[in-house]
């Protein structure tokens, strides 16, 4: 079995199970619940409902990285290989579960799209934070990110409006996205701040 169902009636919830993921019904909403090696998440699929569940505890949304967050000296390189390829975009991967290391694969690139050229690259499949530009348009999800990370259990994040970059950062589980702040997952390096989409153009 691939998903599994639980009722949150206790205080704490059981550890996870061998599935790719689990559905957490709770007294404030559904939640769907992943681990892999590094991380571990918990976010919302539906809130609030038209009040609570009698019975079910209510639960927190929560992402957790084993090595803590990815540093600042990881992230800094990769936003000047961005800027230096803007317009073009450009994709790197951060991968480790226990001690991170980037990786930027070869690559075809565009001012509206970048893939590797190995759709099977080892890093690739196993990256813990798979990270693109948008050169200087404002960093956005788009329909295509979502339809391309859709399979996936993993932290995205796109870097945007250079040369003066801003980030959106969220987590993705298996088409189930929640964008969270930067900094509960990477310290950002001095010079690159926390976006909100819909939000203000670039400067």
């Amino acid at each position: 079995m691939f998903f599994n169902h639980i009722h949150a009636t206790q205080e704490d919830l059981p550890p996870c199970g061998p599935y790719l993921c689990e559905y957490i019904t709770a007294s404030n909403g559904v939640f769907v619940r992943a681990h892999r090696p590094g991380l571990e998440t918990l976010l919302p699929v539906c809130l609030n409902f038209n009040g609570p569940i009698r019975g079910l505890r209510p639960l927190q949304p929560y992402v957790r990285l084993d090595a803590g967050p990815i540093p600042a000296r990881l992230i800094a390189p990769a936003i000047t290989r961005m800027a230096d390829c803007a317009p073009q975009e450009r994709l790197v991967w951060i991968t480790g579960g226990h001690e991170y290391n980037l990786v930027e694969p070869e690559q075809s690139a565009s001012a509206s799209r970048c893939q590797p050229l190995d759709p099977f690259h080892p890093a690739g499949q196993n990256a813990l934070l798979d990270f693109h530009s948008h050169g200087a348009h404002p960093p956005f999800f788009s329909s295509t990110d979502d339809r391309d990370e859709s399979q996936g259990f993993r932290l995205y994040a796109v870097a945007g409006c250079f040369p003066h970059p801003k980030i959106l950062v969220r987590v993705g589980v298996y088409g189930h996205f929640w964008q969270i702040p930067p900094q509960w997952v990477m310290d950002l390096p001095e010079g690159l701040v926390w976006a909100v989409e819909g939000g203000l153009p670039c400067c």
